[in-house]
């Protein structure tokens, strides 16, 4: 019974990211993410006014980013 417990608590988490990441995905097409800069010279490159979300990610380098995403998270337009 225990182990049936872990799976479907396992389960609820995955069904949790996966509504996180096409929430992301939908906010990226419709111009919301990170701006995408292009060759030196071309312009600023400019977030767009309708982004709803901002991302971050950890580096894994150092333990700066784990810090940095667990400060930045606490915000609530901020997914991993």
């Amino acid at each position: 019974a225990e182990k049936v417990l872990q799976m479907e608590e396992e389960i609820r988490k995955c069904n949790a990211e996966m509504t996180t990441l096409r929430e992301s995905i939908h906010d990226l097409i419709k111009g919301g993410g990170p701006p995408i800069a292009g060759p030196v010279g071309s312009g600023k490159a400019e977030v767009g006014t309708n982004r709803k979300w901002f991302y971050c990610s950890d580096c894994q380098v150092g333990g700066h980013g784990r810090r940095f995403c667990r400060y930045l998270l606490k915000r609530p337009n901020w997914r991993i």
